[in-house]
């Protein structure tokens, strides 16, 4: 009786094999990752997070050849599976028109054509097309959750064919970028901070709007950031530090005003030993923040995990209230013992006090010239500065130039302030500087070294349109009544 309740169990047990195997090859299937079909564009899995293409809601529009580049319009869906925005750089395998002639380049990165149509940016000259292309060819794309669809262009140079090969859509690569988010600016403010491994540039996602941090050439790009929850807006700004410089490295510490969506420099630190840079980070109590100067490593390749070894005090960022609002503003004191003002890297001439103010109040202009100044005012120093302020908008920012190669003219330096009434408030003198110029006559273009102020060591090189220093040499030969003499050829 009992074998026979034995042989029963064992014929049941043999029944729920089938079951048993059907029940595990349907969860073998169900815990395999469902795989889109292969394509041009590659395969992926549909539980992994990176973006792509919607193919069957995407395709290649038409391309034109405008002068010395060639633009390839196409419209893009993109499908983001996160639940989160993502910045994103994309760009198109154009290898095959490499090879026929058509573009000198293969990858070449797609720019959004924000509003209107292909055709649109097609209708516009060459000149418009060139500025979008300039003006946008470094922001990346920020992909909202779900899908998103956009007209890109795909610029390259032209090469000696004139004909696009038979073929739609390039084969298109996504690279995400990197989420760098301090712990200090994420429990603070909705933000997130996002850096491009390759290429240094940061940016700043606020809301659903990305903004540059910084800039990344040469450099380690951005490197700190701290939440700065002092002065009269209502959400907290950004303090941030980030380095940059092709032979001379600078560190600048910079804020970010979330209200204004502007950015504003504090203080530009040039090591003399190279690779040093500012940290910014909280004080224990919160406030003041306190900035260090530290060696950097780079940990792996890229530039979006970096370790910083701190070697001294630089000094504080303090919001300075004063009794002319306009006037108060985040203020970086460096310490008695950092001396980074005086670090000015060798050939780069520091800015230079002026003399004591004249008795005369109001805007004006002090002009130093083969060892000479002078001072002017009035209709004169509002010609010199409407020059110097119009020739830096349509001039271009420049490394630093060879000055072997300019002529033997000596420099023009302008130092345009605001002369303070009596009795104004002791820290209104450092806001009445309007800018100091160094302009140099070269052979085919003008040059000019700027500085905001002669107590920041800020300097930035432009390249003047031709004729600027002539124009203002003009003007100080037409003196006025309002000018004091100044020997000029």
């Amino acid at each position: 009786m009992e074998n026979e309740k034995r042989k029963g169990n064992r014929g049941r047990l043999l029944g729920l094999i089938p079951a048993l195997l059907l029940a595990v090859l349907a969860a073998g299937l169900l815990l395999t990752p469902k795989r889109e079909p292969d394509g041009e564009h590659g395969d992926r899995t549909a539980e992994a997070a990176a973006p792509y293409l919607v193919e069957e809601e995407s395709f290649f529009s038409d391309y034109e050849v405008v002068d010395d580049h060639v633009y390839f319009l196409c419209r893009l869906t993109v499908r983001n599976p996160s639940e989160t925005p993502l910045p994103v750089k994309i760009s198109g395998d154009f290898s095959a028109d490499a090879m026929s002639g058509l573009i000198l380049g293969q990858g070449l990165p797609a720019l959004r054509l924000n509003g209107g149509t292909g055709a649109d940016f097609l209708a516009l000259d060459a000149t418009e097309q060139e500025t979008i292309v300039r003006d946008r060819s470094r922001l990346p794309f920020l992909l909202q959750p779900g899908d998103n669809a956009f007209w890109v262009v795909f610029s390259g140079l032209h090469g000696e064919a004139s004909v696009k090969q038979d073929r739609l859509l390039p084969k298109i690569h996504f690279s995400p970028l990197v989420d760098v988010t301090p712990e200090a600016v994420s429990a603070a403010m909705d933000c997130r901070i996002f850096k491009d491994p390759d290429e240094c540039d940061a940016f700043l996602l606020d809301g659903e709007e990305l903004f540059a941090l910084g800039f990344g050439f040469g450099g380690y790009g951005f490197t700190s950031a701290v939440p700065f929850e002092y002065g009269f807006n209502e959400v907290p700004d950004l303090l941030f530090t980030y380095s940059w410089g092709s032979g001379m490295h600078r560190s600048h510490l910079a804020l970010f005003d979330r209200t204004t969506k502007e950015e504003q420099e504090l203080y530009v630190y040039y090591p003399s030993g190279g690779g040093e840079d500012l940290l910014v980070e909280l004080d224990p109590d919160g406030y003041p923040a306190i900035v260090y100067t530290a060696d950097v490593t780079v940990n792996g390749e890229g530039f979006t995990d970096l370790r910083f070894t701190k070697r001294e005090k630089a000094g504080e960022v303090i919001f300075v209230l004063s009794e002319d609002e306009a006037l108060s503003g985040p203020r970086f004191f460096p310490d008695e013992d950092f001396h980074g003002l005086s670090d000015m890297p060798e050939g780069i001439p520091a800015p230079t006090l002026p003399p004591d103010a004249p008795e005369r109040e109001g805007f004006g202009c002090e002009v130093e010239f083969g060892g000479e100044t002078g001072w002017f005012q009035g209709e004169t120093a509002e010609k010199l500065f409407r020059i110097c302020r119009g020739a830096m908008e349509l001039g271009e920012l420049i490394l630093p130039p060879s000055i072997p190669a300019w002529e033997s003219s000596p420099p023009l330096r302008l130092a345009f302030r605001v002369i303070p009434s009596s009795g104004a408030p002791e820290d209104t003198d450092f806001f009445s500087y309007a800018g100091t110029f160094l302009v140099y006559r070269g052979f085919d273009d003008d040059f000019a070294l700027f500085s905001p102020n002669p107590y920041a060591s800020i300097n930035a090189w432009y390249r003047f349109p031709a004729g600027t220093y002539d124009a203002l040499m003009e003007v100080l030969t037409e003196l006025g009544e309002d000018t004091e003499t100044l020997p000029l050829p």
